[in-house]
């Protein structure tokens, strides 16, 4: 339960309430512990507090709402700053754990694990734009031997020049949890290995939402990519041809084919390059690269056109993920997990490719989530463009 925010008690009521829950605390042994993050871009389709995976999401009321809500459930939180974020639709999620006294601090972790975990899965689902903006982890109840701990994420008042909204309803909780669990049976050999294409893939694909500076994010994103589609092949030749070839075979639809998949995979892994090897790019090179990927409609400024070319490149990662962790899933998986021998030859084997791409489509389709293997919405320039968002289940 919520407990008041000590500056709204009297003194009397502010000593009850804190002998009330000393005593509570000494006799059950047990305390209750909440995480509370605010993210952009996100939402309940009815406007209310809804669970998913384990996660409340609070939508926003009104002007500093989350800050408020932060504060009653957890009653010491904000006492030194208030934090900012920009990005609306925004929402606070919310983990609660009750704990042995003893193990409060081993299990911060976890808890924030929990809402790390929501926010990948929502992101391979719906293809949002959600961002961390702040977090606050700590007791339920003022008397605690814990203390509440903040954290800002990213650069203070900057936010993303593209968005795409993702509304959430309790009917989304099917999809979370077959996802789920197809990510926890993802057949990863990690037996003496410091770290596995497959964590590098997850890692730097969340990390290019928390970059705040475009370029990172597509060096992050092309790591991802080729960790994804290349992963263990010890043979370097090539790498752009075989990821473009790749990446065209399996993702493409009616509406996004494979020759331009292989295109924008080109123009944008021509500036990574630029980028990883520190080389100089003219502002002109640039617009006439951005202005060539698919996402980037004519007469783009230049601020939104490179954050689309983001998006692009983050949904291709996205897609690409979802394909991998299906065709790598089974008794009988198409590509295992380390396994790279007869990939290029089915790439060009006319029935192969067209097994694979069926497979993991119709893998995502069985777990209820076809429309997480088609490419994502256009995004909107958050200034000028639509509001955004996901078809509500």
């Amino acid at each position: 339960m919520g407990t008041n925010h000590p500056a709204e008690l009297t003194d009397s009521e502010s000593t009850t309430q804190s002998l009330d829950e000393l005593i509570t605390l000494l006799d059950s042994g047990v305390e209750q512990l909440r995480c509370c993050r605010a993210v952009s871009h996100l939402t309940t389709s009815s406007g209310q507090p809804v669970e998913v995976a384990g996660v409340t999401i609070h939508p926003e009321t009104g002007p500093g709402s989350l800050q408020d809500q932060a504060r009653t459930l957890i009653p010491r939180a904000l006492d030194e700053e208030v934090p900012h974020a920009f990005g609306p639709p925004l929402s606070l999620l919310v983990t609660t754990a009750e704990v042995a006294v003893g193990e409060v601090h081993r299990t911060r972790e976890a808890r924030t694990a929990r809402i790390d975990r929501f926010m990948l899965l929502s992101r391979l689902l719906f293809a949002g734009t959600h961002q961390s903006c702040w977090q606050i982890d700590g007791p339920a109840t003022v008397i605690s031997r814990d203390t509440p701990r903040h954290r800002a994420f990213g650069e203070p008042f900057t936010f993303p020049l593209v968005e795409r909204i993702v509304r959430l309803s309790s009917e989304h909780e099917s999809a979370f949890t077959a996802l789920g669990d197809y990510l926890d049976a993802a057949d990863v050999n990690r037996a003496k290995m410091l770290i596995t294409t497959f964590d590098i893939a997850v890692y730097r694909f969340t990390k290019a939402y928390e970059a705040h500076d475009p370029y990172e994010s597509i060096v992050d994103l092309a790591t991802a990519l080729e960790a994804t589609l290349i992963s263990d092949d010890q043979n370097t030749e090539a790498v752009t041809a075989r990821l473009r070839l790749r990446a065209a075979t399996l993702l493409a639809t009616a509406t996004d084919p494979g020759a331009t998949i292989s295109t924008d995979i080109n123009l944008l892994y021509s500036l990574r390059s630029t980028l990883v090897h520190g080389g100089s790019l003219k502002e002109a090179e640039l617009v006439k690269k951005l202005a060539k990927i698919s996402a980037v409609p004519e007469k783009t400024p230049t601020g939104i056109a490179l954050a689309l070319a983001v998006d692009r490149l983050r949904d291709l990662v996205r897609r690409a993920f979802l394909a991998r962790l299906c065709l790598a899933s089974g008794p009988d998986a198409l590509w295992p997990y380390g396994k790279e021998s007869s990939v290029d030859v089915a790439m060009v084997d006319d029935q192969q490719r067209a097994q694979w791409r069926a497979h993991w489509q119709n893998t995502l389709a069985e777990l209820g989530v076809p429309d997480a293997a088609q490419p994502a919405p256009p995004a909107a320039d958050f200034l000028t463009g639509p509001r955004s968002g996901n078809s509500e289940a």
